[in-house]
């Protein structure tokens, strides 16, 4: 039997997906044209939890779409062990659902560099399109975008990566955002201490 398809999505759409049972140990979910039982994920971990006691670990994930848990039970809780609150990771797994919760149960968990995380979201904005709820807050957001990005800078004196930024200002194109900073640069209000790297004046 084949091995089912690690499907790349938004974690956001996947939690809007239709559930559909079809075993006990195996559901699947119906997102757009596609039935999705496995996943491949890049996100960043903003929560873990162990427990000595109990053979069971889980990590959160977020790509700024929503948020899901990845749980390792028993004999594969090693699987998280080298993850932590703040790491970037591709998490490849099998969905599951209880108490109607949908989670991960991970396969393959592996600590990434950040930038994976932009090429991730490049990657889903090109088959998908923006996620839904971008396309809805975008128009009030993008008039404050240049706003936005020197707040960022401010709030971080000693400078921050390009890639970031883009990350954190999801809801804005990021051409648009590159256009943004090349603004900004002429107009003396940040500068690029070094390549790929901006602080505010």
């Amino acid at each position: 039997m084949d091995r089912q398809t690690a499907y790349k999505v938004w974690i956001g759409t996947l939690m809007k997906g239709k559930v559909v049972q079809e075993t006990e140990k195996s559901i699947s979910l119906d997102i757009g044209a596609k039935k999705v039982s496995r996943v491949n994920l890049v996100a960043s971990v903003v929560d873990k939890y162990s427990d000595e006691n109990k053979p069971y670990v889980s990590a959160t994930l977020d790509d700024s779409t929503g948020q899901i848990r990845v749980k390792a039970f028993a004999d594969f809780t090693n699987i998280l062990s080298d993850i932590n609150i703040g790491d970037t990771v591709l998490i490849i797994g099998m969905i599951r659902t209880f108490n109607n919760e949908i989670y991960v149960t991970p396969e393959i968990a592996k600590v990434i560099e950040p930038k994976w995380g932009l090429v991730r979201k490049l990657e889903l904005l090109k088959e998908y399109g923006k996620f839904e709820s971008e396309v809805k807050s975008a128009p009030e957001n993008q008039a404050s975008g240049r706003e936005r990005v020197l707040i960022i800078l401010k709030e971080n004196v000693s400078g921050m990566d390009i890639d970031k930024i883009i990350m954190q200002l999801h809801d804005i194109d990021v051409a648009e955002i590159n256009n943004i900073i090349l603004g900004l640069i002429s107009d003396g209000l940040i500068y690029e201490p070094m390549p790929g790297k901006l602080r505010s004046m």
